[in-house]
Order: structure tokens, then C-alpha cells, then sequence
């Protein structure tokens, strides 16, 4: 529980699928950004939540957006 060491990770996480089928059908001009921004709202809101319940400091929106 307590390693020799110190690591945080910072920057990227592995994005939902739901979010990169949407990323997808934005590019494609299939939804909008009005359509993409609550996906997008939603899939941060759950990474952060995931990160807040196993207490990794610091937080991140993991590059969703």
C-alpha cells in the first residue's frame, strides 16, 4: 500500500467507447456540437468521479474534450 515511490498520472485516459463513436459521428457532421458537448460533459464528469472514489490526486478530465 505505501510504495518506494511517488507517481501521479497526469494528462490522458483511455476515452468510453460512447464518446469516440460520438467523436465520430461529429467529424462525419452527423451531430453537432451542441449534440457532442453534453456526451462530452457527461464522460468528464464520470472519469472525475472514477478518479475522486479511488482518491488519485491530482484530477484530471483526462483529456476528453
Amino acid at each position: 500500500m505505501h510504495p518506494p515511490f511517488r507517481a501521479e498520472h497526469l494528462g490522458s485516459l483511455l476515452r468510453p467507447d460512447s464518446l469516440l463513436k460520438a467523436r465520430i459521428q461529429f467529424e462525419k457532421g452527423e451531430i453537432t456540437q451542441e449534440d457532442l458537448t453534453p456526451l462530452e460533459d457527461e464522460a468528464v464528469n464520470k472519469v472525475v468521479q472514477m478518479q475522486l472514489d479511488i482518491d488519485m490526486r491530482p484530477i484530471s478530465d483526462g483529456e476528453y474534450r
